[in-house]
């Protein structure tokens, strides 16, 4: 499928014509593309939880991973596959919003708004069902991540049906930068559990520090400063929309903080346990955690990967 197809199916001119009377045609071709992209977030990550997980069982850190917690699992071994899928959505939908910022082009970022808003919807009726890649979630995470998803999800139509806010780059720059924060996290995340912290406590350290400070920089200074931007230029208009938009804008800044906070609260204290053990000279994966989605794994009789067995 070319470019000029996919327009013609996922564009602002698509239709479905059961809303007719109901909707307009540019809300329509949000339906129907934010429908679509909600499908194959699900699709992607069911199927690449199943192709990751075949993948990571010949490596040893598959089974360092077993022992120890996950930041969104309760098992690091759930997390694997779930960062890595994560982090590659994350990148295709920052990539589509910078071509369509470097072009000043609002179809083109509209398109990775919409595959943002698939993984928005997806993600919130995984946790609800309890599907893929949150059949082990840490039930106190499931709270703070409704609070990252409504945002994303509420503003979406506001962002997407207003011509005004289309094109302002204070927003598309904000959006970029989440993402690029997000993804480069998730490929962080994922590269630290490859590692063995009984072997590499310093590289581990190095890349979460690394993680930490493009966070800092995308969500601390070049979000707050976006975002001051965007509520100049409504308060410019000074319109009762732009007036409400912005009450709304603070709104969903709270939840995303809420977001923020849970993820560093519930996954703070299993890491430093870890770095405490790790340089003690303890053994670092000497935690009690829960077992996998998937259950014990066999014993393998390899011994390259009995020190790392689980059982």
């Amino acid at each position: 499928m070319h470019l000029g197809q996919f327009e013609d199916i996922f564009g602002v001119n698509s239709r479905l014509p059961i809303l007719d009377g109901y909707l307009s045609g540019s809300h329509q071709s949000i339906v129907v593309e934010m429908t679509f992209m909600t499908v194959l977030y699900l699709v992607f990550m069911n199927a690449s939880n199943r192709i990751f997980r075949s993948i990571f069982r010949k490596y040893r850190f598959w089974y360092t991973a077993h022992r120890s917690p996950g930041v969104v699992n309760k098992n690091a071994q759930d997390d694997l596959p779930f960062v890595l899928a994560l982090g590659i959505h994350h990148g295709i939908a920052a990539a589509f919003f910078l071509w369509g910022r470097f072009r000043s082009d609002p179809d083109i970022w509209r398109h990775g708004y919409l595959i943002e808003s698939g993984y928005e919807i997806g993600d919130t009726l995984s946790m609800i069902v309890g599907l893929v890649p949150y059949k082990n979630i840490k039930r106190a995470l499931i709270i703070p991540f409704l609070c990252h998803h409504i945002p994303g999800v509420s503003l979406a139509w506001i962002f997407l049906t207003s011509s005004d806010l289309r094109f302002n780059p204070h927003l598309m720059n904000i959006i970029v930068w989440l993402l690029l924060a997000s993804s480069f996290g998730m490929f962080t995340a994922f590269f630290a559990y490859t590692l063995d912290l009984r072997k590499n406590i310093m590289l581990s350290g190095i890349a979460q520090n690394a993680n930490l400070l493009f966070f800092g920089f995308a969500r601390l200074y070049v979000f707050p400063k976006e975002v001051s931007l965007l509520i100049q230029d409504l308060r410019q208009t000074a319109t009762p929309d732009s007036e409400r938009l912005i009450g709304l804008l603070y709104v969903m800044g709270g939840l995303f903080m809420v977001f923020n906070l849970g993820i560093v609260i519930t996954a703070t204290p299993d890491f430093l346990v870890l770095l405490k053990n790790a340089f003690t000279g303890n053994d670092p994966y000497k935690l009690t955690v829960e077992p996998p989605a998937e259950g014990r794994m066999p014993r393998r009789k390899s011994s390259i990967l009995m020190d790392f067995s689980p059982l």
